[in-house]
């Protein structure tokens, strides 16, 4: 199956916003990926949920993957 360069962009944005050095918010990402704040929403939406079903497959949390980084 081929990705498109737009499909593999919104796929990337929801984790580099959440890994990102530098905070973005919605309307950053909206602007990088020209779409509206509610879509970039949406894409992020639909990565978390798809992750944490992944992890929740395996037994795990997002708080098990993050609660390091978070000082937790």
């Amino acid at each position: 199956m081929r990705i498109t360069r737009t499909a593999q962009k919104q796929a990337n944005e929801p984790l580099r916003r959440l890994f990102a050095s530098e905070e973005m918010n919605l309307a950053d990402v909206a602007r990088v990926m020209h779409v509206s704040r509610e879509r970039i929403r949406q894409i992020e939406n639909g990565a978390l949920a798809k992750l944490a079903t992944a992890l929740h497959e395996r037994g795990l949390t997002l708080e098990d993957l993050i609660g390091d980084q978070r000082g937790e």
